[in-house]
């Protein structure tokens, strides 16, 4: 090896190494400092900011719904008639979409005024719902209960969350009375609230109570169906603030404050993924420029290289078109490298080889092909020929002389198309005409036995075909079909062209037909399927020949029915016509 002769393999490494040292270290130094920077602004910065907000639109909401309540004791205590009363709490009810129900009741549970309709529950179902004796007994003096379906009226259940308080006020009697008030909110009205709040792609806010149960959640359907579960367990331990944890192989931001006046706690969740996605955005826009820069060197570095490499190559690729007129040499390369050279020393060994073997290959399958069909066209059963000889004799000794001129024609036209060696091709019309001949001779030897018909239409006459394809159809026919009949049997050979448009020919009689396993086996066998009354060649030997030369597309298809008879199918190319093939007579 010369100290000029450079691998492939080296100069690749060489410039590659470098320049793979030099991109990791600026995007591995510039990542490292943008990354830590931006992952906790973006993160805990933005989700502080998106909870708090949302915090104070459910405390501005909240705070309205306790104004209404002070609005009614105001009422309450202006004016103790009825009808007033009932006009102020049907305003109010009005001008708010978002409230279901304004009601007062006694502390009997009996609806004194109020918003609702007279089919209400009973007195005790009414005091036994949870947000009229927590009521009473609440601290506070008020109580925000969770979610949950509206039990007043019967026939009417609307999800609500129900804000409730212990009032006293005096009667038109001047009696003072002690009651509950209640304004039942819809609960969609808090949701709205919450799912406004949007927290990057996949982050959300839900709301829990005191006890840590969810007040609402975003995926509060697929929590139902327990396709979804909440870390609420974490919540327990951090009443308030924020802190990074891991659920469930995800790691998760969390904000939680504390909502006023309600006991509440708004939940903010962010997905630590999603942030580092942000945080590559942010990033890219500091790398760009020096990936602009990289990325183009790295072009031009491997432009000029790939063009060194390379040129070798193409001159190796325009020798190989040599290769047939052996007028490849590696010599001719120039400044090639090592392996450029080793390979196409390597790659001409190989084309002449490969040559070589594929003439042997071409010669060997041509003379393979010629002795299978000589074979197949010598496979004349002898008592086929037997037979038929025995018979020109038969009919000799009656001096029936017309019988035996038909039958020996027969024979011979049979055998000249069967015999000529020279024409593998030949017209369609051909191709009936020595079928009608086997016929006429089979004919002959079972007189009264069968009939037969052909149909070729006039276009088709002309249309090339391999010789000895309906013989041996036609021989099936009456060996296993008429053969067994009591009554005479008919077959019927046609052509056509199909709707594909291919040369369909057609094999039809009324025989005893053939069992599915035997109709099955005929085309997949090379067990001759014939008595040795018949030639041998056999259909499954027809259904080859027809795929081997003209492609597995085309072929025999079998349809037989037991009793009622036997069609088969013939599939082959429509072909330009050709001259019909005149066999010299010897």
């Amino acid at each position: 090896m010369n100290k000029q002769d450079k691998s492939i393999n080296s100069i690749f490494f060489k410039v590659m190494v470098l320049m793979t040292i030099a991109i990791v270290l600026v995007i591995f130094m510039t990542f490292t400092f943008q990354y830590i920077a931006i992952i906790r602004s973006n993160t805990e910065i933005s989700t502080r900011q998106t909870v708090t907000q949302t915090n104070k639109h459910l405390v501005s909401y909240i705070s309205d719904i306790m104004q209404i309540a002070e609005t009614t004791e105001d009422l309450l205590f202006k004016t103790n008639a009825s009808n007033q009363i009932q006009y102020g709490l049907s305003v109010m009810k009005s001008s708010r979409k978002d409230i279901v129900t304004i009601d007062i009741f006694s502390e009997n549970g009996s609806l004194l005024y109020g918003t609702s309709s007279s089919r209400l529950r009973t007195q005790t179902e009414i005091i036994g719902q949870d947000w009229f004796h927590k009521a009473f007994y609440n601290k506070e003096g008020y109580y925000f209960s969770m979610p949950h379906v509206q039990q007043l009226e019967k026939f009417h259940y609307p999800w609500v969350i129900s804000y409730s308080k212990a009032i006293v006020f005096t009667d038109s009697d001047g009696n003072e009375i002690k009651g509950i008030l209640l304004i039942d909110i819809n609960y969609s009205t808090i949701g709205n609230i919450l799912k406004s709040a949007t927290i990057g792609n996949t982050g959300y806010v839900y709301l829990i109570d005191n006890t840590g149960q969810i007040v609402y959640h975003p995926k509060q359907t697929l929590i139902n169906l327990e396709q979804f579960s909440e870390d609420l367990e974490s919540n327990t331990k951090h009443l308030f603030g924020s802190y990074y944890s891991t659920y469930k192989g995800e790691k998760r931001w969390t904000v939680i404050e504390t909502v006023e006046f309600s006991r509440w706690r708004i939940v903010g969740i962010v997905f630590t993924n999603e942030t580092i996605t942000n945080a590559i955005k942010s990033f890219l826009y500091i790398l760009l420029p020096i990936l602009l820069v990289s990325f183009i060197t790295i072009i031009l570095l491997a432009n000029v290289l790939a063009s060194y490499l390379t040129s070798p190559i193409r001159k190796l690729e325009k020798e190989m078109e040599h290769i047939e007129n052996s007028n490849f040499s590696a010599e001719k390369l120039g400044h090639a490298s090592l392996e450029v050279r080793s390979l196409a020393k390597s790659y001409t060994t190989m084309a002449k080889r490969i040559q070589s073997l594929m003439q042997d290959i071409v010669i060997k399958q041509e003379e393979k092909r010629k002795s299978e069909l000589d074979a197949l066209q010598a496979k004349i059963n002898p008592h086929f020929l037997y037979n038929t000889l025995d018979s020109v004799i038969w009919f000799a000794e009656e001096g029936n002389y017309r019988e035996v001129i038909e039958l020996v024609t027969a024979l011979a036209k049979l055998f000249r198309i069967s015999i000529s060696k020279d024409h593998e091709i030949i017209t369609l019309e051909e191709e009936f005409e020595h079928a009608k001949n086997y016929l006429i001779i089979q004919q002959k030897r079972y007189v009264g036995k069968f009939d037969y018909e052909f149909s070729l239409p006039q276009e088709l006459r002309y249309k090339p075909v391999i010789k000895l394809i309906l013989q041996p159809i036609v021989e099936n026919s009456i060996y296993h079909g008429i053969k067994y009949l009591m009554d005479p049997g008919h077959i019927t050979i046609s052509a056509k062209i199909t709707v594909e448009g291919d040369l369909e020919i057609t094999v039809s009689d009324d025989g005893v037909g053939i069992d599915e396993k035997t109709c099955n086996n005929l085309l997949i066998t090379k067990k001759a399927e014939h008595d040795k009354s018949g030639t041998g060649i056999g259909v499954y030997n027809v259904n080859r020949r027809l795929k081997l030369a003209y492609g597995d597309k085309y072929g025999i298809s079998i349809l037989s029915e037991l009793d009622e008879g036997t069609t088969v199918t013939l599939r082959l190319p429509i072909q330009d016509d050709i001259e019909p093939i005149k066999v010299a007579k010897k």
